[in-house]
């Protein structure tokens, strides 16, 4: 038995936001590898063109901003007008901006805040709606860090916003599973 045989997931559609590089990109080609569909979502939507023409099974490029409801919104109109299924959502979508403490700016904060937590929250939102209108529930992987856990110099903003991304994470377990 391979582990394409253990882990197939033909007939399933994947959501993966900041699919355009790093872990997004490489969570992407996995999912397409074990045969998922995938929607790949990012700001960068030439190189998610890019990553589409290397997966091996059909996959869509959306535009997608986490910080915009708008753009979230969009993305939900697309999905609709696509007549696609979500099974899984990768909230992949983070920044870093590694500052001191001391040197770190209330606008830095508050962009690392808004991408990593909060337009994580805000597509998982969304797509848990659709997930338990579809009715066949669904899987939610957000993207946390062990910086969540274990704290790591210069990195206070973005450890935070993971930390709390960790206690959403388990809250919405509770509530949705």
């Amino acid at each position: 038995m391979t582990i394409q045989n253990i882990f197939h997931l033909e007939g399933k559609v994947a959501l993966v936001t900041g699919a355009s590089s790093g872990l997004g990109r490489h969570f992407s080609k996995t999912l397409s590898s074990a045969g998922a569909e995938v929607i790949l979502a990012s700001r960068n939507t030439k190189k998610l063109q890019s990553l589409k023409d290397e997966l091996k099974h059909k996959s869509h490029v959306i535009n997608l901003n986490v910080n915009l409801n708008e753009s979230v919104m969009q993305l939900m109109n697309e999905i609709e007008r696509k007549k696609l299924k979500v099974d899984i959502l990768v909230n992949n979508a983070g920044i870093s901006d590694p500052k001191k403490f001391k040197e770190l700016t209330e606008e830095s904060w508050l962009n690392i805040i808004e991408t990593n937590l909060n337009g994580a929250y805000r597509v998982a939102k969304v797509i848990a709606d659709l997930m338990l209108k579809q009715g066949d529930g669904g899987s939610i992987i957000n993207i946390a860090s062990i910086l969540g856990i274990r704290v790591g110099l210069n990195l206070t903003s973005y450890a935070a916003a993971k930390a709390a991304l960790i206690q959403l994470t388990k809250s919405m377990a509770l509530e949705l599973a």
